[in-house]
């Protein structure tokens, strides 16, 4: 379904898989932000790998209700990464706005619209966010909307952020050469990383947005995750960025990676140490793997010998540690 219209500035994607809920929401949260002059400049491209026809139907419910065109795919199970690449080819915007499950305040569509057409060399925009349920709580705190002075400042400031599938608007233009480099780290769960940082290494100017348009969900320390969380944080997030050593400076590359490693190995340990088996707690917390990469960082060996530890001492440590930690909010 949709139509020709050409001269998309915006094409806004979303990846679904059994997940009418969601595609509702998303539908509901953007369609009162559309009127006849941003309507005319945008398009929404789905690719729904479900099996049944809930999806489809709901889609078909809103192709009614709103002039926005809508470009629906029904495919099979292929998977995130390989649905973030789809979704990219098939874009006609010059710009593509991923989404996830996260919620839009008003004005968010409009602002970016605003941006690109400011701004025609710009590469890339990164959309500052909050916790839904706390507005004090935003992941960025500047004072201004800004360009980036380079590319290299992005990753330092933004770090393992730029994998915020909502946050990262890019330029198609940009992104296109290395989307079938990309198909070599589809099941990582960074492939729109991987594209990010391309985009970054080609790009040519670098907008962040203040106002955190993007209302997101807390994520619960040890509830389960579809994927692997180790794996994807502690060891594939190391591969996309290494990817990229020779594009960024070498030092914030290194940061970048000691940054990341030290929040996967702490989470590894606490959760272990609470008991839990899914997302960082995982049974098997793949030390090979990441002594491959990590060997030549000093916190690794700090890390291994509590990797190695049972879980009955991480669980009496971790008491010890919240005895104290407590004991300070006490005196404090």
């Amino acid at each position: 379904m949709g139509d020709n219209r050409s001269n998309i500035i915006l094409s806004i994607c979303l990846a679904t898989y059994n997940q009418p809920d969601k595609v509702k929401i998303f539908f509901d949260n953007i369609i009162f932000q559309l009127n006849s002059e941003i309507s005319s400049r945008i398009e929404i491209v789905v690719r729904d790998d479900s099996a049944n026809t809930e999806t489809e139907n709901l889609i078909n419910d809103y192709y009614k209700k709103i002039s926005v065109p809508i470009r629906y795919f029904k495919g099979k199970k292929e998977g995130l990464d390989a649905t973030v690449i789809f979704l990219t080819k098939e874009a006609r915007g010059k710009y593509v706005w991923w989404f996830g499950d996260d919620i839009l305040t008003d004005g968010a569509i409009k602002k970016i619209l605003n941006i690109i057409e400011s701004n025609s060399k710009v590469s890339l925009i990164y959309v500052n966010s909050r916790n839904i349920d706390d507005d004090k709580d935003v992941a960025f705190n500047k004072d201004e909307d800004c360009f980036f002075n380079n590319r290299n400042q992005v990753l330092k400031e933004i770090n393992d952020q730029l994998g915020f599938i909502t946050a990262t608007i890019f330029r198609k233009s940009d992104a296109i050469r290395e989307l079938e480099a990309a198909y070599k780290y589809t099941g990582t769960s960074w492939v729109n990383l991987f594209i990010i940082l391309s985009v970054l290494a080609r790009g040519e100017k670098f907008y962040f947005v203040k106002n955190p348009y993007i209302l997101s969900f807390p994520k619960l320390p040890g509830e389960a995750r579809w994927y692997d969380s180790f794996q994807v944080h502690g060891i594939n997030y190391f591969l996309i960025v290494q990817e990229f050593k020779d594009k960024f400076d070498k030092k914030i590359i290194r940061k970048a990676l000691a940054d990341k490693f030290s929040r996967a190995w702490r989470a590894v340990i606490v959760e272990r140490a609470r008991g839990f088996t899914t997302g960082f707690g995982s049974r098997t917390p793949k030390i090979k793997q990441m002594f491959k990469c990590y060997w030549n960082f000093p916190e690794f060996y700090i890390a291994l010998p509590l990797f190695l530890m049972p879980r009955s001492a991480l669980r009496y440590l971790y008491k010890i540690y919240k005895f104290f930690q407590n004991t300070r909010k006490i005196i404090r």
